[in-house]
């Protein structure tokens, strides 16, 4: 039986609201109204058509127009210390056509429109933080005319809070709650959630060469690849990349730079890998090899690309001429399906010029 979920991006009266009903992972209607009873109706008569019920509704708002707390709700004051700007819901209730106010009246309807439907508040920025585990089908159609490019992004946000509404039917989802009196007049804010492995990698330059290790046993055997793996409780990054190449090479490096971030999600595993990026030229000690690694050094020309990752000829040349990158990868049965990439400047690295 099909999963049939909603998202809802709420703007004030000129932007009305946007809308996605999601069936399974496919968007099934992309919707505008600046009318909340119209857009109630919208997905009332679109479920009566199919026979079908919904499961979920997460909308891009609060509940009620004002917290009840004298401090901020509980789930704003995470998001901001996660480094969000947030609006927060103010102490007296704004002006009727404030986009709370708007928010709260569709969050009542929704209740008494979809008897059974959980209808939870959720945010879409942090959402869009996730995005390299989540999939959704977005049928390309769908997108026609000048208003769906006009408002491309509050369709996207809608899409975006339809899927924290899949997830969370899933069960993969993060609940911030509220507390105190907040908790008996607003729902809670939901994200979606998974697995996640952070990771870093690094890369050992000498003039026009680099330090590669040939991985000898368990995740990524056989590859030739950069030094690193995963972060532990209570390490950063840096500390994590130098340790990683100690224990890799028995090098001592310092002074790491970091280099971009990437980002992979395996079909086979529900884990989703982060991997912070770092190049360092200021190193001590002679490379050795060890259990885990058997170091070579490579002309930065003339890199073993048919025996590492096939993901790597794509963004490694990049970090060795000192630019920075973000990627994001996914893989099936070890085969790079698809990608995405930005390539930046790096520290003091001159723009490219056309």
């Amino acid at each position: 039986m099909s999963l049939y979920v909603a998202g809802i991006d709420v703007g004030g009266e000129k932007k009305g609201y946007h809308i996605c009903l999601l069936r399974d992972r496919r968007v099934e209607v992309l919707a505008h109204s600046r009318s909340a009873s119209e857009s109630i109706l919208i997905l009332s008569n679109h479920l009566k058509h199919r026979k079908a019920s919904l499961k979920c509704l997460a909308i891009d708002g609060p509940a009620r127009a004002r917290r009840f707390q004298e401090s901020i709700r509980r789930p704003e004051a995470e998001l901001a210390s996660r480094g969000y700007r947030m609006l927060y819901t103010p102490r007296e209730a704004p002006a009727t056509d404030h986009w709370m106010q708007r928010s709260a009246t569709i969050h009542g309807l929704a209740r008494k429109a979809f008897p059974g439907c959980s209808v939870l508040e959720t945010y879409p920025t942090a959402i869009s933080d996730r995005l390299f585990g989540l999939d959704v089908q977005v049928p390309i159609s769908i997108l026609q005319g000048k208003e769906k490019r006009k408002f491309h992004g509050d369709y996207i946000d809608s899409i975006l809070c339809a899927m924290a509404a899949h997830y969370h039917c899933l069960q993969q989802s993060e609940e911030l709650a509220n507390t105190g009196r907040d908790a008996r007049h607003h729902v809670d804010l939901t994200l979606p959630q998974f697995p996640l492995t952070r990771a870093t990698l690094a890369f050992l330059i000498e003039g026009k060469r680099v330090l590669l290790g040939l991985k000898k046993k368990g995740f990524g055997k056989g590859y030739w690849n950069g030094f690193g793996g995963k972060i532990e409780a209570g390490e950063t990054p840096v500390g994590a990349a130098v340790r990683e190449i100690q224990e890799e090479c028995g090098l001592k490096a310092s002074n790491l730079r970091p280099a971009g971030r990437l980002f992979f999600h395996f079909d086979d595993d529900p884990r989703r890998i982060e991997g912070f990026l770092f190049r360092s030229y200021d190193f001590s000690g002679h490379p050795v090899e060890t259990p885990e690694m058997r170091p070579r050094w490579f002309s930065i020309r003339e890199l073993p690309f048919d025996k590492m990752w096939e993901d790597d000829r794509f963004w490694l040349p990049h970090v060795l001429q000192g630019k920075e990158v973000y990627a994001t990868f996914r893989f099936a049965q070890k085969k790079m399906v698809d990608y995405s990439l930005e390539i930046r400047p790096g520290p003091g690295h001159p723009a490219a010029k056309d």
